[in-house]
């Protein structure tokens, strides 16, 4: 989220990220397996330097935590 002051005003302007084809894949994947399986197993997520393995994780982590 960004603040500025424009005039006398303050304005919020927010940022959406998207995830890209092959983050959404990793997610929904990894999503069904561990809905299959239940908790208590172990996943890796594996992308090249910089294409956004945080962003995955993330996503990931608020769709597990959403299915509780």
């Amino acid at each position: 989220m960004i603040e500025a002051e424009i005039g006398s005003k303050k304005v919020r302007k927010e940022n959406m990220i998207f995830p890209r084809c092959h983050q959404l894949d990793a997610v929904r994947k990894i999503g069904g397996r561990a809905r299959e399986e239940g908790a208590g197993n172990n996943y890796l997520v594996m992308h090249s330097a910089g294409s956004g393995e945080s962003n995955s994780i993330a996503w990931l982590a608020h769709r597990l935590c959403s299915h509780l």
